[in-house]
């Protein structure tokens, strides 16, 4: 049976529902309507109404798929095999993992332009169940054929009540214009500009400053009784957007999440190693942020923001990345502090993982 998106603040719903069309039994309620399409998107590829049988999904391959800001184009450039959460905790973003089945995804987004796929400066939280794989080269992305099965059948609902309507990532609404009776946005692929072209590289120090939580969370109990909940509220879950209200609900209730790294290098070493390395200068004189290989040096850099004195940790840091001679692991703000020039190569994964 079809779907769509109903006006704003109808069906007992303060934004936007998902309807079921004939009965318009509410599938969901949604603060925008990009949202409520990525819900029907959801729900039309799990009754198999839209695309193929999807095949294995690994890092590096193109995919097309729902998300909260609505249906992107893009590459896989994680996925998130361990579990946890992708993104930061208690935001409309985060999505929780679930493997092997349904992981999360970091997904470069892609716009299409002159013909052509161009990747952007932005990353987005994907899961996998909501994505589809595709090659880049030969898809074709038509705007009106895109977003036309996300109207709803109501010719003044569509022309009326909803008259602002968002493009999906990668595309800019330039006015409305009229088809089949309906008013629809005139989006447009997003055009470079020199302001984007010569922005300056993200300030790599300011995402690895101090945070609190990590990605397990603290009350399993709860988190798992929110989990349930989420089943019976949403048509289709595990989802984008059900993963999110499990995330904004379990923060709203008060849950919040353990430090996974601090505890995974808690684990790794002995007080006894740590006092050690603490006389041996390859820790800090608590024995925190032991640095004795290259795997050690990566974990001190993305716990580096939950140190007692920031400030200390990062010195320290730095001072094993330059006896070890890995200062390119550094973060870009860090390496211009042991040396000149350079430009930073490596993946934005290496130091946050819940970077987009």
């Amino acid at each position: 049976m079809p779907y769509r998106v109903g006006a704003k603040g109808s069906y007992g719903c303060s934004g936007y529902p998902a309807l079921k069309v004939g009965t318009n039994e509410v599938m969901g309620c949604h603060d925008t309507r990009a949202q409520a399409a990525a819900q029907i998107y959801a729900i039309n590829r799990s009754e198999g109404k839209i695309g193929k049988a999807m095949n294995e999904i690994k890092e590096g391959d193109f995919v097309m798929g729902a998300t909260t800001e609505g249906l992107i184009h893009g590459m896989v450039e994680h996925i998130m095999t361990e579990g946890g959460v992708l993104g930061t905790p208690g935001t409309r973003y985060a999505l929780e993992s679930m493997p092997p089945e349904n992981p999360a995804m970091s997904v470069r987004v892609y716009k299409e332009e002159d013909g052509g796929w161009e990747p952007t400066a932005y990353s987005i939280g994907m899961m996998y169940a909501d994505a589809e794989k595709i090659d880049i080269e030969e898809h074709n992305m038509d705007a009106e054929e895109t977003m036309k099965s996300y109207h709803s059948d109501n010719e003044d609902e569509d022309k009326w009540d909803n008259i602002r309507k968002e493009c999906w990532v990668g595309y800019e609404q330039q006015g409305m214009k009229e088809k089949n009776g309906r008013m629809v946005p005139n989006c447009v692929p997003v055009k470079k500009s020199d302001d984007i072209d010569k922005a300056k590289k993200p300030n790599y120090d300011e995402m690895i400053k101090p945070r609190r939580g990590g990605s397990t969370p603290a009350n399993p109990r709860l988190y798992a009784r929110i989990q349930r909940e989420a089943k019976d509220k949403f048509d289709v879950y595990p989802s984008a957007v059900a993963n999110g209200w499990v995330v904004q609900e379990y923060k709203r209730r008060g849950g919040t999440y353990k430090s996974d790294g601090i505890e995974a290098e808690k684990r790794e070493f002995s007080t006894a190693s740590r006092e050690r390395m603490a006389e041996a200068g390859t820790a800090m004189p608590d024995g925190s942020f032991p640095i004795a290989n290259a795997n050690d040096l990566r974990n001190a850099i993305q716990s580096v923001g939950r140190a007692k004195n920031y400030e200390a940790a990062k010195r320290h840091i730095i001072r094993r990345a330059r006896a070890l001679g890995m200062t390119d692991m550094l973060p870009e703000d860090w390496r211009n502090s042991t040396k000149k020039g350079g430009d930073w190569a490596g993946s934005v994964f290496d130091l946050n993982p819940f970077v987009k």
